[in-house]
């Protein structure tokens, strides 16, 4: 399973691949929560069994350049009666 999605565009400063299982169980956990909202979803089980036999690993990218976009405001024009 790939968690992120990486393109040739991505200009990473570090890559750091992380193996030791404990470690990778707990940062799985965390964005399986945060994706699939439980530990219990099939796919969880899954990426989390794959792991406990180290299959999976962890790719931790730091990039040289980070930025967001907040749509909320576009949004709300685009929602609102005229």
């Amino acid at each position: 399973m790939i968690l992120i999605l990486l393109t040739e565009e991505l200009e990473a400063k570090e890559v750091r691949v992380h193996e030791e299982i404990d470690h990778n169980r707990l940062i799985a956990e965390k964005l399986l929560m945060r994706s699939l909202g439980s530990l219990e979803h099939p796919t969880s089980k899954w990426l989390l069994s794959e792991i406990e036999k180290g299959n999976e690993v962890v790719l931790e990218v730091s990039p040289l350049y980070y930025s967001t976009w907040d749509y909320r405001k576009k949004c709300r024009k685009e929602s609102s009666p005229h």
